[in-house]
């Protein structure tokens, strides 16, 4: 277990890439919180398209497969993924938050220039599919009439939009990455689509998810368990599991300085709320800004609020101490 079983490359946010080493322990450890978080069995079936440096990936697409034994298909080449997706009938998967964001954009782009009788009935029954979302949110039985109108709004809309997009016999669907939008989730979810949010580092096994019934726009789930979390002094994540990695490849001083006394540092800022345990991810620690009004914020929120809007395909924050204001 404690051999190295993989080299994965970050993505080099913090500089140039680093091999991060992970031993065989580390990615059945991973494997196993997939497997008894999701109820994962031999009956799932996974489409796997992510560059195989992703941890998730690994961990999800790799690991667990071996470990419950589900079906795991590949797309044919790039262009036909999402086709690919749908045809294949995948009851596991999972995105990145663009891809989650950009399927809300791609949409609504496609529904304002659709015919006036199809807008109609989407313009319709979304506030149906927003409402049910909105009780499961709280964890609310829904009334009898609001049940019966889902029933017809899921009839006319909200399942053949999830057939379009390839979502519609996913079972366990799961937004990892960047944070996902409050607007984006709570879109997908209104479909009838139950993504959740997880959230993990290339140097630690998947630290966080939503349970089955308790998702939270505003946080990225709760400590899994065999992960200790702790915020330091600045508000950085760190995060001890004996399934961390071993540091990364042929760069020991790096190693040692992500470090304190075993905690691995994440790069990462949050809180974790103290009713209910809940994880609240606010941004990368190195990219919060501070106005010249003593104001912080993390462009990373207002970006993906930006990019939620079918009129913005990407957007980029600009905000630091010379200026009172934000400029997007």
């Amino acid at each position: 277990g404690s051999d190295l079983a993989l080299l994965l490359y970050t993505s080099g946010t913090t500089g140039v890439p680093k091999g991060v080493k992970r031993t065989h322990f580390s990615l059945i450890f991973g494997a196993e919180i997939w497997v008894s978080s999701l109820g994962i069995t031999s009956k799932d079936r996974k489409f796997s398209f992510y560059p195989p440096a992703w941890i998730l990936e690994q961990h999800e697409g790799v690991a667990a497969s071996l470990i419950s034994g589900q079906m795991v298909g590949f797309p044919e080449s790039p262009n036909t993924a999402f086709q690919d997706l749908r045809e294949f009938g995948s009851t596991i998967y999972f995105a990145g938050s663009r891809i989650w964001e950009g399927l809300a954009s791609q949409v609504q782009v496609r529904i304002a220039e659709s015919t006036p009788l199809k807008r109609f009935f989407y313009n319709l029954m979304m506030p149906v599919g927003y409402k049910i979302s909105d009780y499961k949110f709280r964890n609310i039985q829904p009334p009898f009439f609001w049940k019966c109108l889902y029933l017809i709004a899921h009839s006319l809309v909200l399942r053949p939009l999830k057939d379009k997009l390839g979502l519609l016999h996913g079972t366990s669907l799961l937004s990892a990455g960047a944070l996902l939008s409050p607007d984006g989730l709570a879109w997908v979810r209104a479909l009838g689509a139950n993504v959740r949010i997880t959230y993990a580092t290339t140097e630690t096994p998947m630290i966080c998810i939503h349970r089955k019934d308790d998702v939270r726009t505003d946080t990225v789930g709760m400590i899994n368990p065999g992960v200790s979390v702790r915020m330091s002094d600045e508000g950085e994540v760190l995060v001890k599991s004996d399934a961390n990695s071993l540091g990364y490849y042929k760069q020991p001083e790096l190693a040692s300085q992500a470090r304190i006394d075993g905690w691995v540092r994440t790069g990462d800022s949050a809180h974790i709320d103290e009713k209910d345990g809940h994880v609240i991810y606010v941004d990368r620690v190195s990219d919060l800004k501070q106005l010249s009004t003593g104001y912080r914020f993390s462009p990373l929120y207002v970006e993906a609020k930006l990019r939620f809007s079918p009129y913005v395909k990407d957007a980029v924050v600009i905000g630091d101490k010379r200026r009172d204001y934000i400029t997007a």
